[in-house]
């Protein structure tokens, strides 16, 4: 395989991680690119230096031509054979299986599903929000006597994101108590945090990007927690200017000490705190062996009722740079939401009841009266496992039952006969008015959230 076909495999990778198809056949920056792109995905340390040694020997920008010179000094020629049976030194092995490894690495580089606030399945409102989910994936937590609600904002750091979450002020809390909390929460599953090798001697750096703003200038905080809260990480960052969007990241290397799962259960609790009480203050920078949420330096951003905060382009990727936010097609992002929540609504209509037949389970009864029937809903991805909580509405009326569309009234109510990761078998006893072909119908909500 020649070299600058390697090159050009690795700067295509590049490209699709950063998002910057330019940089494809542009010489030694375009290497530069790739290498910082890409070296916390499949390199390691000691490939990296080897590697970088072509970076080193360019004192200019080079023609692709000169980079190959310069990759074929650093790492030499092998052919394809010996690539694959092995013989060839690691540093050698840019293979097309590698640069396919690189391509799959970085198709998917941001852990935070629903980080532009596109996904609001179960509503884009919620009015004195405590401990409920909001944006699909988010979560507001609440202890204390201020009140916010949660919403969909078209308040954007440009033209390129449609919404922001938003935390709005409705109730001030002037004096925050020592037992106060106020955050909102992303919990990120244990398979995905996995690569970040918490909890082991495999740590590694990660970096968490995001745009915010809000009313109260001055010091904010985010968390990095594991699930039983007994580690965690604070980082302070500051807003300079009020009711303005600001750019922040944040590096930080995982820890290497506590319990952190890395199987469907919570691997990460990111927080970001809008109010934090002094029960929860912790040492900026620094693994703790406690329940940090804050700094003593946290403002109270929930002081005045007319105090919001927005915050929107959330990202968490392995390695120590930020890059280019990953705006993944709609349909990918809605189907990542749906492996925690789901729901036979359309996606524009807040589940409730009385809410139309559209999206419905429907059957038509084979038998007359009360007589017990199933109907099947599969799950429009295989959803987390642990069990789902089901909620069961009325298409027609204020109750969970089934409604018989001929008849324009209730059966019995919708039963959770069985569920499973991909399907809910959903029972009906009927009613003895429910007659043999008639077409009964009931919306249901499926949430596997964390």
């Amino acid at each position: 395989m020649a070299a600058n076909k390697r090159i050009q495999g690795l700067t295509t990778a590049a490209a699709l991680a950063t998002g910057d198809s330019t940089i494809i056949g542009q010489g030694t920056n375009a290497f530069k690119v790739a290498l910082s792109a890409l070296k916390d995905f499949i390199f390691t340390p000691a490939e990296v230096t080897k590697l970088a040694g072509i970076e080193t020997a360019a004192t200019a920008d080079q023609t692709d031509a000169e980079v190959e010179t310069a990759y074929n000094a650093q790492v030499g020629i092998v052919s394809q054979g010996d690539a694959e049976a092995g013989t060839a030194t690691v540093a050698e092995r840019w293979t097309p299986q590698r640069v396919g490894q690189a391509i799959g690495a970085a198709s998917r580089k941001n852990v935070i599903i629903n980080g532009n606030f596109d996904v609001w399945q179960r509503g884009t409102t919620f009015t004195a929000a405590i401990d409920v989910y909001n944006a699909d994936r988010w979560i507001w937590n609440d202890i204390g006597t201020g009140v916010v609600d949660v919403k969909r904002s078209t308040s954007v750091p440009d033209a390129t994101s449609d919404f922001s979450l938003q935390v709005d002020v409705t109730t001030a809390d002037v004096t925050i108590a020592a037992t106060a909390s106020y955050l909102l929460n992303y919990r990120v599953e244990g398979y995905d945090a996995m690569q970040f090798g918490f909890g082991t001697s495999d740590a590694k750096k990660l970096t968490l990007s995001f745009r915010a703003r809000s009313s109260k200038t001055g010091v904010h905080c985010v968390t990095f927690q594991n699930s039983a809260q007994d580690r965690s990480y604070v980082v302070e960052y500051t807003i300079a200017v009020a009711d303005t969007w600001e750019s922040f990241t944040i590096t930080l290397t995982a820890d290497t000490s506590g319990t952190w799962l890395t199987d469907s259960g919570i691997g990460i609790l990111i927080g970001f705190s809008v109010a934090m009480g002094t029960d929860f203050h912790g040492t900026a920078d620094t693994w703790n062996a406690a329940d940090d949420r804050a700094t003593s330096n946290q403002v109270n951003a929930l002081d005045n009722a007319a105090n919001n905060f927005h915050i929107s382009r959330v990202q968490l990727e392995l390695g120590s740079v930020a890059t280019d936010f990953e705006r993944r097609h709609i349909a990918t992002e809605l189907a990542l939401c749906q492996r925690y929540y789901a729901k036979t609504f359309n996606q524009g209509t807040a589940p409730a009841q009385n809410a139309g037949t559209t999206g419905s389970v429907l059957y038509r009864a084979a038998n007359a009266g009360a007589s017990a029937a199933v109907a099947t809903w599969q799950y429009p991805v295989s959803m987390r496992s642990g069990g789902q909580t089901i909620i069961f509405y009325n298409t027609s009326a204020a109750n969970a039952n089934w409604r018989n569309l001929q008849d324009v009234g209730d059966s019995a109510a919708g039963l959770n006969e069985q569920s499973s990761e991909r399907r809910l078998l959903i029972g009906n006893a009927q009613v003895s008015t429910d007659g043999v072909g008639e077409q009964l119908a009931i919306h249901v909500t499926a949430d596997a959230e964390l």
